[in-house]
Parts: C-alpha cells; sequence; structure tokens
C-alpha cells in the first residue's frame, strides 16, 4: 500500500525562519498519524514570473519559462495534501509565492485537502488579507482549504500549537479525498470558510483580540493591557450593532495600547 504523502511549501525568502517553522509544525502533526512529508521552500526553486504567452500550459500542466515551476505542479498533482505557507508583503502574499501561484497548472488537485497560513511580522497588517490570496489559489486549482491560520507576532506560540493540530487534520481528510462536483459546491464550501470575508476593519480588530489575549496581566505593562480590553470590548460591541466605522477608533485604541503593553514585556 502506497504510504500517504503531505507536501509543505515555504513562500519566505528566509529558508530557517518563521514561516518555516509554521509549516514544519503543521507537517509534523501529519507525520504524527503516519503520513510521509516533504518541504519546498521556494526560495531554492528559481519559479520566474508568467508571462501568460503559452495557453497550452493550462492543458498539458507544463511552464514554458520554468522547469522548476513544472516540477513543483506535478508535485501538488502527487501529493495527497499540502500546507502553503506565506509571509505578508504589503498586505498581500509575496513575490515568492505570487509567482509560483501564478506559474502553477495542477492536472490532478480537485478536492486535496490543503492547510493556508500566513504570517504577519511588525505591526500584523495583512494577516486576514494574505489569507484570502492564498485561499484564492486552492479555489482555483480545485484543492479543498482547511483551517485558514492567520498569524502575527502577537500569536505566533499558540499557532504553532493550531498549525500542528491543522497537520493531523489534513493527515485524516487525506485518507479519503473529497473531490468537488460541481464550481457551485466548490464556491459554498469556500464562501463558509471563517476569515475569507474580512474586511480590514475585521482584520484589526482580530488583531486587536490577539494582542489581548496573549499579554500577561501583570507589571507596567498592566494598565496598558486593561485600556486595550476596554476599547476592544467596545469596539466589538459596536461591530455586532453593525457599527464598524464607529468601531475602527476604538479597534486602533486597544491595538495602540496593546502594542505598547507588548513591547514592554518582550524587550
Amino acid at each position: 500500500m502506497r504510504q500517504l504523502r503531505i507536501l509543505g511549501i515555504v513562500g519566505s525568502p528566509h529558508v530557517k525562519g518563521l514561516t518555516c517553522e509554521l509549516v514544519a509544525e503543521a507537517l509534523r502533526g501529519a507525520a504524527s498519524l503516519g503520513p510521509g512529508t516533504e518541504t519546498v521552500s521556494l526560495a531554492e526553486q528559481g519559479i520566474i514570473h508568467c508571462d501568460d504567452d503559452h495557453s497550452e500550459c493550462w492543458s498539458d500542466g507544463v511552464c514554458r519559462r520554468s522547469e522548476a515551476a513544472t516540477a513543483l505542479s506535478r508535485k501538488l498533482d502527487e501529493s495527497d495534501a499540502v500546507v502553503l505557507g506565506a509571509p505578508v508583503y504589503y498586505l498581500d502574499v509575496n513575490g515568492l509565492t505570487k509567482n509560483f501561484m501564478d506559474t502553477t497548472r495542477t492536472l490532478n488537485t480537485n478536492g486535496k485537502a490543503a492547510l493556508g497560513i500566513s504570517l504577519a511580522g511588525g505591526t500584523g497588517k495583512g494577516l486576514t488579507s494574505t489569507l484570502r490570496s492564498i485561499y484564492n489559489f486552492f479555489f482555483c486549482i480545485e484543492l479543498r482549504g482547511i483551517d485558514p491560520l492567520p498569524v502575527s507576532r502577537f500569536s505566533y506560540k499558540k499557532a504553532l500549537s493550531e498549525a500542528y493540530g491543522s497537520g493531523r487534520k489534513l493527515a485524516e481528510l487525506c485518507k479519503s479525498r473529497r473531490p468537488f462536483k460541481s464550481l457551485s459546491e466548490r464556491i459554498a464550501y469556500y464562501h463558509g470558510l471563517k476569515y475569507l470575508n474580512y474586511d480590514i476593519v475585521d482584520e484589526n480588530l482580530l488583531l486587536a483580540q490577539q494582542l489581548v489575549q496573549n499579554i500577561k496581566p501583570s507589571g507596567n505593562a498592566k494598565p496598558l493591557l486593561e485600556e486595550a480590553i476596554r476599547e476592544y470590548s467596545e469596539a466589538t460591541k459596536l461591530v455586532g450593532q453593525g457599527r464598524k466605522t464607529e468601531a475602527v477608533v476604538h479597534i486602533m485604541n486597544s491595538y495602540e495600547a496593546g502594542t505598547k503593553a507588548w513591547d514592554m514585556q518582550n524587550h
């Protein structure tokens, strides 16, 4: 019996950075249930941008500009599930990941389970808008995306545990592939996934939440944390009432107080 295999793709230019660690943790979770795993770092592949000049690539799956792109498409076809992690640049996936997406031409991915991870360092902004790009890619090549994982520096430690759990879920799902039977089914499925309908207000409220949930209420950071919690609670109430525009100032007040408290505890 063939061993199941799960492919991990790291979109960061840093081969041993935080994105790599998140993908590795998901693969470790998957491997704990038996499947084999393989990791590909896009920084080592030399994939160039798509020039959209070879329509036949859509039918035969061969990129005329990059052998590496064709080889990686075949790896996707041959794998039983996929993990894709990408860092956030300008509120979206970085160029390495986008070139990979643009040049991918799969022939056998319908219904395979896939986990997408976005990592927003610095401010943390863009963590859900980047997930949308990753899951739009999954949608287009008919992967069955699961458990979108938005990660900032504020939620990184918790996210490692979540990635491990999602990896185990991938291992279970890849035992029984579920191809989409129609475009309408695929649209309905993706419409139901968490975070993919977040706008910029929802995204920043999520960041404020990650801050208030991951700061210890101690020392000089305690008053700042209390302020961040008060502002977050008010923002959540306003968003729940459909008053998103009014909530923005409270979201940003919570975020600013929270980041000050975070930096105080972590420097």
